[in-house]
């Protein structure tokens, strides 16, 4: 007998007589405490065919015929409705009363003879208290009162979560006590504000606003609040299965989360943006990304909420008249989106058979105009591959089939042209920066061979000069150098940062260092330090060891020459580019200086380009700055 009055019991009797207890807004604990309501069930049209589901499924478990299980039930049946009512009678319970209902049941259980008298008269309690509410939300109200009321000892707490439990659960419950059925995706706003995984303001399963705008916060009703304070109690453990139980029961619901459209149900854009939101759902019930509330039943009612919304047809009608571009973007975006394993499969399917197509190379690049919008449109696909949830072995047969569509195409259009020269146009050059820092060119041979053209041409002076013309002053130029730098390093090419160069100037005519210093100048290197003669220069060095990124030095000085000097530094700077202006650019003097392991030369006169070009290349062949000072 008291088996009827356990958790499991009282769910199954919540199940079997659903439409009579809907239809009563009474919950299992109540009938089973209420002599009236016991009464009335009795003489319900759903009460016979309750007893024979119960008796099939117990016929079963007990290895019995369905027909002796059902004899056992009604009399079982008959005799609990007889003992309810006598110890009602006997011990005549008082009703909850709210601010005093654990002292109640503290007094409950010293009257009674066990603890499933207790339960049963703290129950009875409850069942006159909740009596007073005409319908689901006035009976949840209750039921916050008293919780509200006073901090609930522990007896008394479960005897309230599990009522709790069996009115979040009923079938309609939830409408009433968010005091709306639709639409849905309000619904389900609100119970996940009542399970604490969404912020009461947060608009989750709204479209976003056009302009980029966001959407107007939401406002709850006070009773939604009230629920989600009391469902955070860790002792309210019945009540949040319950919470689920009405949660699986609404993504069951067949309405869409988004308002359809006349004569096109999910056409266009619809099928995506109602995907959108179910993702969203998705994650909000997937607290910290791990499992998910409600466990399986909750996995499994999206992932049908998926299948009935995604299938070929669907996706054909959602992705008619879009370029082969637009469609396969869609499928990626849609492959991350959609949740089970069955509408997955419908999608990569579908997205499967357009990569494979042998025409795909030329659907793909004709679904763009321009030349260099057709370049982007294969390295985009490309990164969509790997970014996919295909298996490793297809996206890395995908993602080569695209770089050799891109490289083919970079040939047959001569896009790497100007590079067969050995000044090509800076404007090219820059234009190939650009493309290669925002990702225009695929992984592989591509990106390979513009990162190679743009090491050795990025940063040649004709081109460092053509992005910084139009500076208007140092400062502006400053910034633009280091806007270059930013694109080389995006682009994956070394980048010598001049501005923060130190380079040493040794020469003892003013006219030649002030031409040099304004040279540097004009390439953006600020940090100069000048030397009259070779003495003069081995001082600094031995005040400021290993502080120098570049020497420039005249041969013909008096006290110390260059080439002496070349040979004190190269004692203890072996890697430290040296560059030796001469007005003797004769064979003789290029060997001497070559013997003592000159970095570069140049001859005097020379104009401020030819100075430019050598620094860039001193700087670029292995020579970074901050870097092989010493050694």
């Amino acid at each position: 007998m008291d088996d009827l009055y356990q958790p499991a019991a009282r769910l199954l009797a919540g199940r079997l007589l659903a439409p009579f207890l809907e239809g009563h807004h009474a919950t299992p604990t109540e009938l089973l405490h209420s002599p009236t309501l016991q009464k009335h069930v009795e003489g319900d049209r759903h009460w016979q065919g309750a007893l024979q589901r119960a008796a099939d499924i117990q016929a079963k478990q007990l290895g019995v015929k369905p027909s002796e299980r059902i004899g056992t039930l009604t009399a079982l049946a008959t005799k609990a409705q007889k003992r309810t009512r006598a110890r009602i009678l006997e011990k005549k319970p008082p009703e909850a009363r709210p601010g005093a209902f654990s002292d109640q049941v503290a007094a409950l259980r010293q009257a009674a003879g066990d603890v499933a008298e207790a339960a049963f008269l703290a129950d009875s309690a409850l069942t006159q208290y909740l009596q007073g509410g005409r319908d689901w939300g006035e009976k949840a109200e209750r039921i916050l009162v008293l919780c509200e009321a006073e901090s609930l000892s522990a007896e008394a707490k479960a005897r309230v979560d599990q009522v709790l439990g069996e009115v979040l659960r009923a079938g309609g419950a939830i409408h009433d006590v968010c005091e709306r059925v639709d639409p849905i995706n309000m619904v389900l706003e609100d119970l996940l504000v009542m399970a604490g995984v969404l912020a009461p303001e947060t608009p989750l399963l709204e479209p976003d606003p056009p302009g980029g705008r966001a959407p107007p916060e939401r406002t709850r009703i006070d009773q939604v609040l009230r629920l989600r304070a009391v469902l955070a109690d860790e002792g309210m453990e019945q009540a949040r299965a319950g919470l689920m139980a009405a949660l699986h029961r609404e993504l069951a619901r067949r309405d869409r989360l988004l308002p359809s459209v006349a004569g096109d149900a999910y056409g266009g854009g619809q099928l995506l943006a109602e995907l959108q939101l179910i993702s969203r759902l998705a994650q909000a019930l997937k607290p910290g990304g791990h499992a998910f509330l409600g466990g399986h039943a909750t996995a499994d009612a999206i992932e049908k909420r998926v299948a009935r919304i995604v299938s070929t047809g669907a996706l054909q009608d959602m992705l008619a008249g879009k370029t082969v571009l637009e469609k396969v973007e869609t499928l990626f975006d849609m492959q991350k989106m959609v949740f089970g394993a069955y509408a997955r499969k419908i999608v990569e399917e579908y997205l499967r058979s357009f990569l494979e197509d042998r025409d795909f190379a030329g659907r793909l690049l004709d679904s763009s105009k321009t030349r260099l919008r057709k370049l982007r449109s294969v390295a985009d696909v490309q990164r969509r591959v790997k970014e996919s949830l295909f298996a490793a072995e297809e996206r890395m047969n995908w993602a080569t089939m695209l770089d050799q569509v891109q490289l083919t195409f970079i040939r047959t259009n001569h896009v790497f042209a100007p590079f067969e020269k050995d000044k090509p146009p800076p404007q090219k050059v820059l234009e190939t920066l650009d493309l290669c820092a925002e990702g225009a060119f695929t992984e592989g041979e591509c990106v390979k061979r513009a990162r190679a053209h743009l090491t050795r041409y990025a940063q040649r002076p004709t081109v460092i000069r053509e992005f910084l013309s139009g500076a208007s002053d140092s400062a502006e130029g400053a910034k633009r150098l280091a806007l270059l730098g930013e694109k080389m390093r995006a682009a994956g090419v070394p980048f010598v940062d001049v501005t923060r160069m130190r380079v040493m100037v040794v020469e003892d005519e003013e006219a030649s260092a002030s031409y040099i210093r304004m040279v540097l100048g004009d390439m953006g290197v600020s940090q100069i330090t000048s030397a009259e003669d070779g003495h003069q220069a081995l001082d600094l060095f031995a005040e400021q060891d290993d502080a120098f990124d570049l020497v420039i030095s005249d041969w013909m000085m008096p006290r110390m020459s260059g080439i002496d000097l070349l040979k004190q530094v190269r004692s203890t700077h072996s890697k430290l580019p040296f560059l030796m202006v001469t007005a003797l650019a004769t064979q003789p003097a290029v060997e001497e200086a070559m013997a003592h392991d000159v970095t570069a030369y140049i001859a005097k006169p020379f104009p401020p380009e030819q100075l430019e070009e050598k620094v860039m290349v001193l700087m670029n062949r292995g020579h970074r700055v901050h870097e092989g000072r010493k050694g």
